[in-house]
């Protein structure tokens, strides 16, 4: 029998972050970091106007991308639950908690879209990071040990796309 659905809370909480390494503004990585709890993941996506060169040439199946993704997400046991981020909460959530401002020409489009993603276990956090750096569409996993500046990056592989 299959899992149930999980429901999406679609909030502006920093969970799970996926980014492309390099390609963020300066302050954006501080800015998400997630203030408590170590069962946090960040997801990066690609999408049709962030286009990391792991994403490119693959522009018209992100849809199914983040299809496989959600499947990913509602079938494992180990998660929780998540939310999708678009560009526009990203960049509103990046201009709400920056001190400085935005870079000069930082627009919506420039920030990657992402699923947060609570884990039940955070011992767990890394398998399941590592797991979703291999799939299609997705540009980086990451996450911020609490307390710490040690952030853990899991690059997209795009192997199989």
């Amino acid at each position: 029998m299959p899992a149930p659905l999980r429901p999406v809370a679609l909030a502006a909480v920093p969970l799970l972050f996926v980014v492309t390494t390099g390609c963020v503004p300066p302050g954006l990585d501080e800015a998400l970091v997630p203030d408590e709890g170590q069962e946090l993941l960040n997801v990066l996506v690609c999408t049709r106007t962030y286009l990391d060169p792991l994403c490119e040439g693959r522009e018209n199946g992100f849809d199914n991308e983040w299809e496989e993704i959600e499947t990913f997400l509602n079938e494992s046991p180990e998660v929780v639950s998540y939310l999708f981020v678009t560009q526009e909460d990203a960049y509103r959530q990046f201009l709400e908690t920056s001190e400085e401002g935005p870079p000069e020409g930082l627009q919506p489009d420039d920030l990657p879209p992402r699923y947060d993603v609570r884990v039940e276990d955070g011992n767990r956090r890394g398998a399941v990071a590592s797991a979703m750096a291999e799939m299609c569409g997705v540009v980086e996993v990451h996450y911020v040990e609490v307390g710490e500046d040690t952030r853990t990056d899991f690059p997209g592989t795009g192997e199989g796309c």
